[in-house]
């Protein structure tokens, strides 16, 4: 999939059916066992970064509003006020959850590529 020009005349469908066509390495046509499975082969580890990044990202949104608030108790009557409150609280929430995640996805990768060279 490294190649755009290779899979974007053929779509997301087209994609899917392409990989899903090579199945496992080394085997000429693969079972539809196989076929489904190499769809679904990097699921675990997508699932895991994003239970990881969302929780962080949750539990640092709501801390940093509240956080917000409790400093500065008079923004809490207006929109607009609530508004930055919740554009800064997100925007903390995001470079944090992202920082914590980096080294998971840094991690997944270098295994994926270890168990494709195996």
């Amino acid at each position: 999939v490294a190649d755009p020009s290779r899979y974007r005349p053929l779509g997301l469908v087209g994609t899917a059916g392409v990989i899903a066509a090579e199945g496992a390495p080394g085997s000429t046509q693969p079972s539809p066992a196989e076929a489904v499975g190499s769809l679904y082969a990097g699921f675990q580890p997508l699932l895991l970064r994003q239970v990881v990044f969302g929780t962080i990202k949750f539990v640092a949104f709501e801390a940093g509003v509240e956080t917000i608030y409790e400093a500065l108790p008079e923004l809490r009557g207006s929109a607009a006020a609530g508004l930055a409150v919740s554009a800064a609280a997100g925007a903390f929430a995001g470079v944090l959850s992202s920082t914590v995640s980096q080294p998971a996805d840094s991690v997944l990768t270098y295994m994926s590529l270890q168990k494709e060279e195996m």
